[in-house]
């Protein structure tokens, strides 16, 4: 008997689901670049030669750059959480400040990114009807230029919660720079299983649309154990319980941003 085997039959469907490829979790937008590319010094800015500066730092260095932050983007299945959501984007836009960096809120650009993307036309392909690829790049090329010349903005910073797979073993899971659980031998699931867990992905956007950073931290596991003989060793967590700890918030959030900060 596999481990998914194992699983209640609904549960078992959420972790199919979010072990289908990144195209299905992601639409249209751009899949999660290869990590290890783009983090590969203190500063992943400095990988393309894109320099950010900050606030805290010498007089003699540019300008602070401007980070326009787009609102998170909920890819998961998470329904009801409208106020969640809105406290997460805030802490977001709270963390990015504290570390030094100007953000401008999509309320302040979007009227400008959503005017210039329409005058680009039709996304989609006139044959098949399906989106477009290249419309929707010269899209949003059109749409980063237009903030950048408008608002100032030179990234754009556009953050996603998504309903990742992580293995459970011996009473832990890790994942995305988070361990949860604790450590146990003698456990009723002591055969690894594969259990859904909510994370943060943060894509960040130069002006010209290449895609200059991303980074992932974990929020919490969606599913807890129960230690009960002849049940099964998981149940989904209560939806209205998830993203209410602003400590695992503020943490996952930290460790999305982390590598854009010198020294830490």
């Amino acid at each position: 008997m596999s481990p998914l085997d194992r699983l209640p039959r609904s549960f078992r469907f959420v972790v199919q689901v979010v072990l289908t490829p990144t195209a299905l979790l992601f639409g249209c937008s751009t899949s999660s670049p290869d990590a290890a590319s783009l983090l590969v010094d203190s500063n992943p800015f400095i990988v393309r030669s894109v320099t950010i500066s900050r606030s805290d730092e010498s007089a003699d260095s540019p300008r602070v750059s401007r980070l326009c932050l787009a609102s998170l983007v909920n890819r998961t299945d998470l329904q009801g959480a409208a106020e969640r959501l809105e406290a997460f984007d805030r802490l977001i836009e709270v963390e990015l400040a504290e570390a030094g960096f100007e953000v401008m809120r999509e309320a302040d650009f979007g009227r400008t990114w959503k005017r210039a993307r329409f005058d680009v036309g039709d996304l989609y392909d006139p044959h098949d009807g399906l989106p477009d690829r290249n419309r929707i790049d010269r899209a949003r090329r059109v749409a980063l230029a237009a903030i950048q010349s408008e608002h100032g903005c030179d990234f754009r910073v556009e953050p996603s919660l998504a309903l990742v797979s992580v293995l459970w073993s011996a009473g832990q899971a890790e994942w995305d720079g988070v361990v949860d659980g604790e450590r146990r031998f003698w456990s009723i699931a002591a055969e690894p299983l594969v259990i859904p867990a909510m994370s943060l992905r943060v894509y960040i956007y130069d002006v010209e649309g290449s895609l200059v950073y991303f980074r992932a931290g974990g929020i919490e596991l969606a599913a807890s154990y129960r230690s009960e003989f002849g049940e099964e060793p998981f149940r989904l967590v209560d939806a209205d319980l998830l993203l209410t700890n602003d400590e695992r918030n503020r943490k996952a959030i930290r460790l999305a941003i982390e590598a854009m900060i010198p020294g830490r």
